[in-house]
Order: structure tokens, then sequence, then C-alpha cells
């Protein structure tokens, strides 16, 4: 019943960034139902920051 329709990749310096994107992408279709994950770039030999 659900359908994945597209996905966005925003850089957002923190979580109230990507909430404040969120709610202006909520302006343009009001119907739609948006979710923030953060993901992480993975590069080869770098060492992963600990958060």
């Amino acid at each position: 019943k659900e359908q994945l329709l597209g996905l966005y990749v925003l850089d957002c310096a923190n979580q109230d960034e990507a909430i404040a994107a969120a709610r202006d992408l909520k302006r343009v279709n009001p119907t739609a139902v948006y979710e923030i994950r953060p993901i992480m770039l993975y590069l080869p030999g770098a060492t992963l920051a600990a958060r």
C-alpha cells in the first residue's frame, strides 16, 4: 500500500536545520510525510568520528 516516491539528501549542520528544511518542504506539499534520517559519508581508510 505504501510507495517510496523519492528522497532528498540534504547537508544540514544540525538537526534543527534539518527540521526547518522539512518544514519548508511541507509547505510545498502539505499532504506528504517527511522522515529525517541521519546518514554518514563513508570514506575507505578514514576513521569514523565518535558520537
